[in-house]
């Protein structure tokens, strides 16, 4: 039987080019993102792929350009299905105004 690992036991060893990024951005203080300029279309397209849901509400045009992506596949059974609907159906019992 083999004891648990401690987390930092776990962890990969961050590649060289990783590792000064992370150094780099834990002292780099952001005041205005034109420094991102350059390199800022290869983070939306990051973004775009990985996160896409939180770009939803940035823009009407990234919302349109994401949602089928985000919502191509939606399991519903009775778990996710008052989550699901969550907003857009009102209790009978509720109150009008």
């Amino acid at each position: 039987m083999t004891s648990p690992r401690a987390p930092t036991e776990t962890l990969q060893v961050l590649p060289p080019h990783i590792k000064q990024w992370q150094d780099w951005c834990s002292s780099f203080d952001l005041i205005t993102i034109e420094p991102l300029h350059p390199v800022h279309h290869k983070i939306l397209v990051i973004l775009e792929t990985v996160f896409s849901h939180v770009l939803l509400p940035v823009s009407e045009n990234l919302y349109d350009k994401l949602m089928s992506r985000v919502y191509k596949r939606i399991i519903l059974n009775e778990r996710t299905m008052d989550s699901m609907l969550h907003g857009l159906l009102v209790p009978a019992d509720a109150p009008e105004g």
